[in-house]
């Protein structure tokens, strides 16, 4: 772990499989505070189990999507979990 993420905030989208899960994991172990979404919910929970395996379970949030309908709402979700309020997309980078 080189701590390079550590208490980063970091959204990881279609984490429930190849490149957003290697992602997921690599900064879970980098000690980023993870926001993890991805339409396959069941998928999701698998790489979060993974990332506990391997011993970095850190700060992680499911965040369930059902399609591009639902970018909003997960949007919003994420900057309440940061204690921003729901229309601060200018801090979202």
């Amino acid at each position: 772990m080189s701590g390079k993420l550590n208490d980063k905030k970091t959204l990881v989208t279609g984490a429930a499989s190849g490149i957003g899960r290697a992602t997921a994991v690599a900064a879970a172990r980098d000690g980023a505070q993870l926001f993890l979404t991805d339409i396959n919910e069941e998928r999701l929970k698998e790489t979060v189990e993974q990332i506990i395996a391997a011993g970095r379970p850190g700060e992680t949030y499911l965040i369930g999507a059902d399609g591009e309908r639902d970018n909003l709402s997960v949007m919003q979700t994420i900057l309440r979990l940061m204690d921003r309020p729901p229309d601060d997309f200018d801090h979202v980078a």
